[in-house]
């Protein structure tokens, strides 16, 4: 989008001011304007959707963007193309075209080094969305639109302008129409950050095991290697582990709740199980004063990796995803019942003590 909008705006100038020159639209004719704008902008519309179908699937596949994105990028892109051919109607080629690539470029990229970090959204290229428990917020969507709509208007302004001979100053009927839609826009996405997403909702389609795994329909081919984990997690409770009665996507960082990233691997599952259940265990960092204690974090590593060797996981799949020494003190964990509730207890202690408040 950033490249192919102020390319395919520049093309369609080209066919304004071709129009122009040869002052078609003062010549006798039978079809009205808008018939006689789309025949001459048809070719950049086709060969300019068509490359940002390619990209899109070049770039995505085989994980496709959802209807909606597409849709949207599509509009923004005829928007600026409408815009192009109308001023091209008005302005030489020469002057239009290379202001309007320029102008195109900044447009796009410019915001994302300006704050506030919401104005990157309202150009409608999306550069970063969405992890597996966030998705679209419909306010950015609706964002995008309202400011296409404004750019489209300034382009259906030049286009009915042209067909009168008005003077090239008239233009600017349809700037208060762009500055109202900028305006909108930004009150659309000015809660946003540097991401156009919101929490997903918590997963619903849950499991019959205890505990209970709720899965996103993405997810659902995993359903079968949780539920025979439940058993061996029900039984960290005897340990003094307080396991979640439901592990579920979503919902952000409470007790069970489980991230599935889109990378998984068998091992990944007793891990994000395992995450699931000591990440919230005790205090974390924003509710200690002094932040969490050293010994705290190797604590939690520890019951992390120890929860994962306990539900099959090996250490050599664990070394590349955690703490090697934390994985290597869990792999030396007793296996005797009474020794290991000791082991998890003096693990889970840690956890529940935050460091002394510094003195003044």
């Amino acid at each position: 989008m950033i490249v192919l909008a102020p390319l395919a705006a520049m093309c369609a100038a080209w066919e304004g001011d071709r129009l122009r020159r040869a002052r078609w639209l003062d010549q006798p004719r039978r079809r009205g304007l808008p018939r006689v704008a789309l025949a001459a902008a048809a070719p950049t519309v086709a060969v300019a959707t068509t490359a940002l179908f390619i990209g899109v699937m070049a770039l995505t596949a085989p994980l496709l963007p959802t209807p909606r994105v597409v849709a949207q990028t599509v509009l923004v892109l005829w928007a600026w193309i409408l815009l192009g051919f109308g001023v091209g109607l008005h302005v030489r080629a020469v002057i239009v075209m290379p202001a309007l690539l320029l102008g195109g470029y900044v447009w796009f990229t410019l915001p994302i080094a300006l704050e506030p970090l919401w104005m990157r959204h309202l150009g409608g290229a999306l550069f970063s969305c969405c992890h597996v428990d966030r998705e679209l917020d419909p306010r950015a969507t609706a964002a995008v639109l309202v400011v296409a709509a404004g750019v489209a208007v300034v382009g259906a302004v030049a286009v009915a302008l042209a067909d009168r001979a008005a003077p090239t100053h008239h233009l600017l009927v349809g700037v208060p129409v762009l500055a109202a839609s900028l305006v909108v826009g930004s009150l659309l996405v000015d809660h946003l950050g540097a991401d156009p997403d919101r929490p997903r909702p918590v997963a619903d389609d849950c499991t019959e095991s205890r505990p209970a795994f709720c899965l996103y329909p993405e997810h659902a081919d995993l359903r079968e290697d949780l539920v025979a984990l439940a058993p061996r997690v029900a039984t960290w409770q005897d340990l003094g582990i307080e396991v979640p009665p439901t592990y579920e996507e979503g919902g952000g960082p409470t007790p069970g709740h489980l991230f599935v990233h889109s990378s998984f691997t068998p091992g990944d599952t007793a891990v994000a199980v395992a995450d699931a259940t000591f990440a919230t265990v005790g205090p974390v960092t924003s509710t200690c004063t002094q932040g969490v204690r050293p010994a705290a974090r190797r604590a939690r590593q520890e019951l992390l990796a120890w929860g994962a060797l306990d539900l099959g996981t090996t250490a050599t799949h664990l070394r590349d995803v955690l703490s090697r020494p934390a994985v290597a003190e869990a792999d030396k964990a007793p296996s005797a019942p009474t020794a290991l509730a000791s082991w998890v207890g003096d693990r889970l202690e840690l956890l529940d003590v935050c460091p002394p408040r510094s003195a003044p």
